[in-house]
């Protein structure tokens, strides 16, 4: 009994562990994509109003952490 309890507890550490590198990850994504929208704002001027950038840049982030 005692060893289950064991290999449970290093089971989940290693969940919790990827989890949070995954989150990790997809923040870098999405900071990555932000930067990307003030440059295509910066670009292409008030043309590019926000709400046509913001939705393309989620759209990206979720199918690259998908797609990981």
């Amino acid at each position: 009994m005692e060893g289950k309890h064991t290999r449970l507890l290093i089971g989940l550490d290693y969940f919790i562990w990827i989890f949070g590198y995954a989150i990790y990850i997809a923040m870098m994504f999405s900071l990555y994509f932000f930067a990307k929208g003030i440059l295509l704002m910066q670009t292409e001027g008030p043309k590019a109003q926000v709400s046509q950038i913001i939705p393309a840049i989620t759209n990206k982030a979720v199918s690259k952490v998908a797609d990981w």
